[in-house]
């Protein structure tokens, strides 16, 4: 076990123990690594309930996340239902439904976990294009929290934590440039940094 030291997390430059969790809950979203799907239809896995949830604003989402173009190609397209087999949706597909499920409320912070652990290179590249594009022209904060070095490295900023502390901070090449320090908490830098520190 390892002491964390205490620390204070602003958002929007206001300390997260003062403003109300609602408050925070509404302008944040997160996937997990997980897309925990239910079996029902396309729009109420992306609805996830919400009442208030419109059609338009399930489709919007949709074409957001770049799922509007596979769930159209589906026979029943939205009414499409989600099942653990013989849905004819990939990993990879299941995730942008839960990207799109997390669009509908609009937040301003995305916080995926891993989100891209459990799919094939494909799935990767798909789900790591679409949160790229959600920041560049959507101005979408994106907090990606993984292992694959090769999708840090697309990053503005990287973090690397290590028993609790950050260990590095900075962009892409100041961080990735510090190979040794990456090998000593067992990372690995991405590839093509990897190979010339070879």
């Amino acid at each position: 076990t390892y002491n964390v030291p205490d620390g204070t997390v602003f958002v929007d430059g206001r300390d997260v123990n003062t403003v109300p969790i609602a408050d925070l809950r509404a302008g944040c979203a997160y996937v997990p690594q997980d897309n925990f799907l239910f079996s029902d239809s396309i729009r109420n896995n992306i609805a996830m309930g919400r009442e208030d949830v419109s059609d338009e604003q399930i489709v919007a989402a949709a074409k957001v996340a770049n799922a509007h173009d596979f769930i159209m190609q589906m026979e029943d397209g939205y009414k499409s239902e989600v099942r653990e087999r013989g849905s004819g949706l990939s990993q990879g597909q299941k995730q942008l439904i839960s990207l799109a499920r997390t669009l509908v409320s609009d937040p301003k912070i995305l916080v995926l976990d891993e989100s891209t652990a459990m799919l094939d290179p494909q799935g990767r590249k798909e789900v790591m294009e679409t949160i790229l594009k959600l920041n560049r022209e959507k101005k979408i904060t994106v907090i990606l929290i993984t292992h694959h070095m090769d999708e840090a490295a697309q990053a503005q900023r990287v973090i690397v934590l290590h028993n609790g502390t950050v260990a590095a901070d900075g962009t892409p090449k100041e961080v990735f440039s510090q190979v040794e320090l990456l090998h000593t908490i067992r990372l690995a830098a991405p590839d093509t940094v990897e190979l010339c520190y070879a």
